[in-house]
């Protein structure tokens, strides 16, 4: 069954017009703009009305047969990048649970476990408060985003997907001097999200120019004792999660705040055991990244070519299938 928020398409003529067809063509840039021109409504839009101004072309069955043939094949190689990029997350999160239970694995050879308030790590491992290994946390600035372009990127707890910021796509703000020297985001500062569903998530600041942090994220720098990259890594663990679940107590949109933080319980290995874990786990972060770019480059050739078949841009009898 679908909700009244969902329109369903039904053809009246299946020998005329093929579902998959109709699926594409309604994927494309004209309808895209067609529905957003006619959605109405200002709280909650409503897009129903706009199907009425949408005309839809039928050319012969099996010029349909051949651009949805087409187009499927595109669609299934995206489709195989994302199981990829789903197994590699996989191999990732179990790899994870294996390096903070028993360690790097050059160090293992005679090592025993020990029993902790967060679980069996090795036994020359310490467990420490965050705020031991790190400096004072500091929370964001507040200020209002700006689309119009300023000389400072302004980062949101919105702008962060995946672990990633689209640097393109954060807005700017005005600020002072004194602000940007304060709030400015440097090369491996580690900021939180404090509040919300997405409370706890994480950003590793790599490559970064001019850019100060918002209000509802919370900046950490680790100290000499603690890697940026391994204190990267620990924030993706099981451990760090639950422990962020239970200070949100069972909270959808609960948030977290300093004293919080710098009280949750992080494994400190030594640095040379913490540079090997994090260089394990960097080598899938960048197959992860490598599969996604992949995968973008499938999904940029899906949305030209069909655009460009259906405008009849190009001439798709011309195009020779195996």
């Amino acid at each position: 069954a679908y909700a009244s928020g969902i329109r369903k398409v039904i053809l009246k003529d299946n020998h005329r017009l093929l579902k998959n067809f109709v699926y594409y063509y309604l994927q494309t840039d004209l309808v895209q703009q067609i529905i957003k021109t006619h959605t109405t409504g200002v709280t909650i839009k409503h897009a129903g009305k706009s199907l009425n101004y949408i005309n839809i072309p039928i050319p012969p069955l099996p010029i349909q047969q051949k651009i949805v043939k087409i187009l499927d094949t595109i669609q299934e190689g995206i489709d195989l990048q994302e199981k990829i990029i789903e197994k590699t997350k996989e191999l990732k999160k179990s790899l994870m649970t294996e390096l903070f239970r028993y360690g790097a694995p050059s160090f293992r050879r005679h090592r025993k476990l020990k029993q902790t308030e967060i679980g069996e790590i090795p036994e020359d491992w310490e467990v420490v408060k965050l705020g031991e290994v790190c400096e004072k946390p500091q929370y964001g600035m507040t200020s209002t985003s700006l689309i119009e372009k300023t000389s400072i990127k302004f980062l949101r707890i919105t702008d962060i997907q995946e672990e990633k910021v689209d640097w393109d796509l954060v807005p700017y703000c005005n600020c002072h001097s004194e602000d940007f020297k304060k709030y400015r985001i440097e090369e491996k500062d580690i900021l939180i999200a404090r509040i919300g569903a997405t409370t706890g998530k994480s950003f590793f600041a790599k490559n970064v120019t001019s850019a100060v942090f918002g209000s509802y994220l919370i900046k950490i720098k680790p100290k000499e004792k603690l890697l940026p990259e391994f204190l990267n890594c620990y924030l993706h663990t099981t451990i760090y999660w639950e422990q962020i679940t239970y200070q949100k107590g069972g909270k959808l949109k609960g948030g977290i705040n300093i004293p919080i933080l710098q009280n949750l319980k992080i494994t400190l290995p030594s640095l040379p055991e913490q540079k090997e874990i994090a260089d394990i786990l960097k080598v899938v972060d960048e197959k992860i990244e490598f599969e996604r770019k992949k995968k973008g480059l499938y999904e940029e050739l899906f949305k030209s070519l069909l655009n460009k078949i259906i405008s009849g841009e190009i001439d798709v009898e011309k195009i020779k299938m195996e």
